[in-house]
């Protein structure tokens, strides 16, 4: 029988409404926790019908963030999904894997809602090391 997969970081936050869904809500803007069960959902490849029913919201809004996220991918970093661990540990709080550089656990957190070859590909805030 395959090993369980421990369990990412981010549920501690947002997993009781994965669980119970709440009634839904008419808003027009959605906080950092709906933010974050959007990005959590994409990450897993869940259903747009599946991110909206355990959020207060509705398809569209979920879609029109995930095309927000999709447009600009730096946006998920507005929301605290890299967490410093030590000098040089950095832990996706998606998967809770770490890695030894920011720049590293930036491509690491846009691989999970983006392909890798366009994750490698977008340009991140962070300062270029000369050669």
């Amino acid at each position: 029988m395959p090993a369980k997969a421990p369990r990412p970081p981010v549920l501690a936050e947002i997993g009781d409404r994965v669980k119970h869904r709440p009634p839904r809500q008419k808003h027009d803007h959605l906080d950092i926790d709906d933010k974050l069960l959007i990005v959590f959902g994409v990450s897993r490849g869940w259903a747009i019908k599946k991110i909206a029913l355990s959020l207060p919201a509705s398809q569209t809004t979920v879609k029109s963030y995930r095309a927000k996220i999709f447009d600009d991918p730096t946006l998920v970093f507005d929301l605290p999904v890299l967490v410093e661990k030590g000098l040089k540990a950095y832990q996706c709080r998606l998967c809770g894997e770490s890695r030894a550089s920011k720049a590293k656990g930036m491509r690491h957190v846009l691989a999970h809602i983006l392909p890798d070859e366009i994750a490698r590909g977008v340009p991140l805030n962070t300062v270029a090391k000369p050669l």
